[in-house]
């Protein structure tokens, strides 16, 4: 064989690679993009777990050690901590409380009660982070993070549970999945892991900066 034509096979091989890889590299990118537009507007993958199913004991306070050791990295790294608590409970506010005290973090970061959905959220506001307090009549006000850097916000939901609760044909097929189903389609798992009739607290992960914590009923 020629050296041209060894020159033609071996730029047509580098060429074939190059097209190859770029087009993986795009499948990745269209496939990330479409999950993370899933996720933002209510669905995700299937969870992981984070901290498992645990007795809660004669109060909070084993939660409030549980969380705050557990997600130390995103409590240092996070300039904002948006805490959705899915109930009017006072209980949940007494475990964000909780886990305030036990946070390992050389300054306390604020803890804000968003009352209002309007209320402008700046950095500058967070020299030492803040946590945000949101109930879910203050949804709206999770928009206000949406563009803002996704390495800097993590999101804490907090729900309450019943180990006995139903799951639908719907969500059990699902691949991504609603609030809902999340909640419920958890509960399924962990429930088989629970041993003892005492309340127990669990927490699960979706993608990066989701937190999902399931707190038993007394």
């Amino acid at each position: 064989m020629k050296a041209e034509q060894i020159t033609a096979v071996l730029n047509l091989k580098f060429t074939v690679n190059k097209v190859t890889y770029t087009l993986i590299g795009l499948a990745l990118l269209v496939s990330t993009a479409v999950m993370l537009m899933l996720v933002n507007r209510g669905a995700a993958l299937r969870s992981g777990p984070i901290i498992s199913p645990t007795e809660i004991g004669a109060d909070y306070k084993k939660i409030g050690m549980a969380v705050a050791n557990r997600l130390f990295p995103d409590f240092q790294k996070s300039k904002h901590i948006v805490w959705v608590l899915h109930a009017k409970d006072p209980e949940f506010f007494e475990i964000v409380q909780l886990t305030h005290q036990n946070v390992k973090t050389l300054v306390k970061p604020e803890v804000k009660y968003i009352a209002d959905v309007n209320y402008q959220v700046e950095d500058n506001l967070c020299p030492n982070g803040c946590w945000w307090v949101v109930e879910t009549a203050q949804l709206k006000f999770l928009d206000k993070f949406r563009e803002k850097d996704a390495s800097l916000v993590s999101y804490i939901h907090i729900y309450s549970f019943n180990r006995n609760e139903t799951v639908s044909e719907k969500c059990t097929q699902e691949k991504l999945l609603d609030q809902n189903c999340l909640r419920v389609t958890s509960v399924r798992e962990v429930s088989r892991k629970i041993k003892t009739e005492n309340p127990h607290f669990f927490m699960r992960a979706y993608l990066e900066n989701k937190y999902y914590l399931y707190v038993e009923k007394f």
